[in-house]
């Protein structure tokens, strides 16, 4: 069994790779981690907030916008892509973006690393 890797930051070219990966794979029996990464911005706005509590509401809602992202990309794909050969998982994890794939790939040996992203 193939095993795919699908990061996402669900923005439609993050989309498009996704597309394009199912597409490609579309013969054969696969496995598709779809993976968000999210953590605390390094600057912006956010590094002036000393508040414990208000670092914690932020990681908080981080944590849903991750899991409710990831289940909106899991419909969107059971909508457009019916495929027995294929089953998914989704992973969601707080880290550095480099770092958290290091750690995915350590778990499971991938056949494609696929990722599309918006660039700020």
């Amino acid at each position: 069994m193939k095993h795919i890797l699908l990061p996402t930051d669900f923005s439609k070219n993050a989309w498009n790779a996704i597309e394009y990966a199912l597409n490609l794979y579309t013969d054969q029996e696969c496995t598709f981690h779809v993976f968000n990464v999210y953590n605390q911005p390094a600057s912006g706005p956010y590094t002036g907030i000393t508040s414990a509590k208000a670092r914690e509401a932020i990681y908080h809602a981080q944590v849903e916008n991750s899991k409710a992202g990831l289940e909106d990309v899991m419909q969107a794909i059971r909508d457009k892509f019916n495929n027995p050969k294929h089953t998914f998982t989704s992973l969601s994890k707080y880290e550095m973006f480099a770092t958290a794939v290091i750690d995915v790939v350590k778990i499971i040996t991938y056949r494609l690393y696929c990722y599309g992203y918006k660039r700020s």
